[in-house]
């Protein structure tokens, strides 16, 4: 299951902003709309999602998910995480200069970012 990140489009998207600066800092991810959307649509699937990818916002949702569901596993990118060593079942890439996924010591960096660093191209 695929989790999007930060949308910056109408109602929803200042709410993804307003959360990713005050509940994904504070590993809070559990109390955002993404969250609570991926939650719901992972309830529906009654246990086919084994697998879940998810950029940034995406990707913090992703992680918490792994926290309350341990046969899950997480695949994200650029995700606003403070781990300082990798998971075995979140496993986290980020480009070199991304400042939303500075916090990642656990991600695997990738040294060519291009022109956006906070893109999920290249991986």
């Amino acid at each position: 299951m695929y989790i999007a990140g930060t949308r910056l489009d109408r109602l929803s998207g200042i709410r993804d902003v307003l959360e990713d600066f005050t509940l994904v800092p504070t590993r809070q991810a559990y109390n955002t709309q993404r969250y609570q959307h991926a939650l719901a649509a992972l309830k529906k699937s009654k246990g086919k999602v084994k697998y879940l990818v998810g950029h940034s916002l995406g990707g913090a949702a992703a992680a918490a998910l792994t926290e309350q569901f341990p046969d899950l596993q997480a695949r994200v990118y650029g995700a606003p995480l403070l781990r300082s060593s990798a998971s075995l079942r979140v496993k986290s890439f980020r480009h070199q200069y991304d400042p939303i996924s500075a916090l990642d010591r656990g991600a695997v960096v990738n040294r060519a970012p291009g022109y956006n660093p906070h893109s999920y191209n290249g991986f």
